[in-house]
């Protein structure tokens, strides 16, 4: 083989060679890229699960608010129940107080007004007697008023029924009055068989050598919608004119 013929195969072979060396640069080079990206999808940086977390923190999902809107529902009807209940106890021991401060005062009323009169006339019936008597489990009781200006006025107090299926109230009829009033509100229910009047001492001094003095018994209970709250008052008073 001569020199001329051994110079282009040496050529060829360069060439050759300079290609598989390319095409191995570029094989190894695509391979460490591709091992690069998958490597960056599995392990993320740091900085990543920050940015991540930071968009996670910024709202709730739709469970979370359902879960929060029922329980905020849930706790708004208890509280709101509680404060209407407590609310309507509330006024039905207003108004039950205030029925038992309106009992006191009539019973004060006739106490001091029994206590400043005279001549006490008690009875089993509604009729007014016409002289001073005494009486046990009286349904009306007379006298003569403190500031009477003459002996025909009086001032009376009985129970009163105005027909079967009413209910017994207290009444009165002043010095100048012409008929009876009611003085028990409606929410009270007078027990008739515990309340009344028993007089003592009231004849004339040299008949019972005794002070004239009454007791007063009122007893029921007050009704207002689905409360019953019962009452026992009862009050002695003396005559504070002397008749001995």
């Amino acid at each position: 083989m001569n020199k001329e013929t051994k110079e282009p195969r040496r050529k060829i072979s360069l060439q050759r060679g300079r290609q598989k060396n390319k095409e191995t640069h570029a094989e190894v080079c695509e391979f460490v890229d591709s091992h690069k990206f998958a490597g960056s999808h599995r392990s993320p940086s740091p900085d990543s699960h920050k940015f991540a977390g930071s968009h996670r923190s910024l709202g709730f999902t739709l469970v979370e608010v359902l879960i929060a809107t029922l329980l905020f529902t849930v706790i708004m009807i208890i509280g709101t129940g509680a404060v209407l209940e407590t609310n309507a106890v509330h006024k039905k021991t207003q108004t039950m107080r205030a029925v038992i401060d309106n009992l006191h005062f009539i019973m004060e009323d006739m106490a001091r007004n029994i206590r400043l009169g005279s001549e006490y006339r008690c009875s089993e019936t509604n009729d007014i007697p016409n002289t001073s008597t005494n009486c046990q489990n009286g349904v009306l009781i007379a006298f003569k008023p403190f500031d009477a200006t003459d002996e025909t006025g009086q001032v009376v107090y009985r129970l009163f029924k105005a027909n079967p299926g009413s209910k017994w109230v207290i009444q009165k009829k002043g010095k100048d009055d012409s008929n009876f009033s009611d003085l028990t509100p409606k929410e009270v229910t007078i027990n008739f068989d515990e309340s009344g009047f028993n007089v003592y001492g009231a004849l004339a001094g040299s008949e019972d050598k005794k002070q004239p003095r009454a007791l007063i018994r009122l007893s029921g209970y007050v009704e207002y919608k689905d409360i019953k709250s019962p009452f026992n008052i009862q009050t002695t008073v003396s005559q504070r004119l002397l008749d001995i």
